[in-house]
């Protein structure tokens, strides 16, 4: 049941897994109790589809159980309890508790750190959040600043093509948009549409945004009024004369 339910989650049928999942929750705190690892998974699972339906204050009262719960029975520095603090830190984001969203990143980097070392791929996912939240802070110099270091690991360890890469680097160029360096932002999105047309084709949804972030950062160079009105196919091609 409980595989079924995530299922239907991704597959976009939240009501129907919701209603699942909330039956295996009952059942598992019946019969295995509520401090059982895998009743609190079944906190975590349903809290992940509330705050997919919007339900974000059930989703994170769900969440809190869920973190105080590892922290209790598997201490502070437990992957499943870094895993927990940071699903709390989405929603809190979600919920543009922004600060609290943040302090609680910043816990989630520092511990992924200490336990799994600089340059694993959790602690590079960590430090990606921690800096777009500070960018919704508006700390933009501190974001870009933990952008290009997301950027730089992680075109060492996974290669400059790989498509996380090309998230940090899509992640950079907005950043530097709001610092008002455009020039910079332009030529980083740029090579973000040039890979994507190289890897995924013109046409794929990822190539579509980065055309799109491209145009909003030419505009804000009050050189995208005129290119913005085009098609995309005419737009790819205007952009590879540049």
């Amino acid at each position: 049941m409980a595989n079924l339910a995530n299922t239907l989650g991704d597959q976009g049928k939240r009501d129907e897994a919701a209603s699942m999942q909330r039956q295996v929750l009952e059942k598992r705190q019946h019969i295995l109790g509520d401090e059982h690892p895998d009743t609190i998974s079944a906190i975590a699972n349903l809290a992940v589809t509330l705050s997919d339906q919007g339900k974000r204050d059930e989703a994170a009262s769900m969440q809190r159980q869920v973190l105080e719960k590892s922290q209790h029975i598997l201490g502070d520095e437990h992957p499943d309890t870094i895993t927990a603090m940071n699903n709390l830190a989405n929603t809190l984001g979600n919920q543009g508790k922004r600060d609290k969203a943040a302090s609680m990143r910043r816990q989630v980097l520092e511990k992924s750190q200490h336990i799994l070392g600089d340059e694993h791929p959790d602690t590079i996912s960590a430090m990606a959040n921690l800096a777009n939240t500070l960018g919704d802070q508006g700390k933009r110099d501190e974001a870009a600043s933990m952008q290009r270091q997301v950027l730089e690991k992680r075109q060492h360890i996974l290669g400059d093509e790989h498509s996380d890469t090309l998230t940090a680097m899509a992640n950079l160029a907005v950043t530097l948009s709001d610092q008002g360096k455009r020039d910079e932002a332009a030529s980083v999105q740029r090579q973000v549409l040039e890979k994507s047309q190289h890897i995924l084709g013109d046409e794929h949804p990822d190539t579509i945004r980065a055309m799109n972030n491209l145009v909003i950062i030419l505009g804000r160079q009050q050189r995208g009024n005129r290119i913005a009105r085009f098609s995309p196919r005419t737009l790819l091609s205007l952009m590879r004369k540049r």
